[in-house]
């Protein structure tokens, strides 16, 4: 999956604000990651868009019902990935079942999906992830993160096992997933939030 990189002058965005706004406009967006940091003179914006290309959409969008949104996440995330987010899927709806909540309200499916592909192994980093706060973290964190957890050592110091470069490719510290996918769903297993 390619990745474009923005960087926006925060006291005066208007130029960066355009390009960013039309890029994504004109692309299939897959995951936005935006921070804030200081530079000499003031501070920017610095934007990295996960999107893809014309092919992997038309086929990302054929494994879909006509739903206009819904994501085929078997298409979007690597195969190590995708075994993840299932795992964290099956997860997310044992939580639901027992506490009666909606899917949604505990995790969506894009969170589970940067959870796959961060891998976070403590709840500060799960709570890294947009979107989920501190009440998540102490509600939910424990059985997610024994999702994604490495059987052995070997995570960085901010508790994430994987990294990603600037070409999209993934690179692993662990020796994958702890639990396997269900290959038997087939290729809408990304389904729509909530519709497990």
């Amino acid at each position: 999956m390619p990745t474009r990189f923005f960087t926006i002058a925060a006291l005066d965005p208007r130029d960066g604000e355009e390009e960013l706004n039309q890029f994504m406009a004109s692309h299939r967006i897959a995951s936005v990651e935006r921070h804030l940091v200081a530079v000499t003179g003031g501070a920017q914006w610095c934007i990295a868009v996960d999107w893809l290309h014309a092919d992997r959409t038309a086929s990302a969008s054929a494994g879909t019902t006509g739903k206009r949104g819904r994501l085929d996440y078997k298409q979007l995330l690597e195969p190590e990935d995708f075994a993840v987010f299932s795992a964290l899927r099956e997860v997310r709806k044992q939580i639901g079942e027992t506490e009666s909540v909606p899917l949604y309200a505990i995790m969506t499916n894009e969170q589970l999906a940067e959870v796959a592909r961060r891998r976070p192994t403590t709840p500060q980093a799960l709570g890294q992830i947009e979107g989920v706060g501190e009440g998540k973290v102490e509600k939910y964190g424990a059985r997610l993160l024994g999702v994604v957890r490495p059987r052995s050592a070997g995570t960085s110091s901010n508790g994430a096992v994987r990294t990603t470069g600037t070409s999209g490719s993934s690179a692993s510290a662990s020796t994958g997933p702890v639990v396997a996918a269900d290959a038997s769903r087939g290729p809408d297993a990304g389904g729509e939030e909530g519709s497990d």
